[in-house]
């Protein structure tokens, strides 16, 4: 009957160990899972701002590609009706003095 009293209290201090290390090995792994999730969630943060930093680089070079196009239509523009203004000068001018004399 001892020995069985024995054999029952070893085999609790065994089951209790067991649950013990069980434990353990959860909260590792518990543990090891947050790092590992931190890990992801920084390498997800580095890629999304890796992939902004792009978008945000390709927007301002088009802003800057489309503000150069414009300059130059403008300048176009420009040029054209200085060109308009200097070949017709002389006639505008003196149709407006010839109508400042009439009136």
């Amino acid at each position: 009957m001892e020995q069985f009293v024995e054999l029952m209290l070893a085999t609790d201090r065994k089951a209790r160990d067991m649950i013990e290390k069980a434990r353990g090995q959860k909260a590792q792994a518990i543990s090891d899972a947050h790092a590992q999730a931190e890990v992801i969630r920084q390498a997800d943060e580095k890629r999304l701002a890796d992939g902004k930093a792009q978008v945000d680089a390709a927007l301002t070079q088009e802003k800057q590609a489309q503000a150069k196009a414009l300059e130059q239509e403008f300048l176009a523009a420009k040029h054209t009706l200085d060109e308009r203004f200097n070949t017709n000068r002389d006639a505008w001018l003196k149709q407006v003095c010839s109508e400042m004399l009439q009136a």
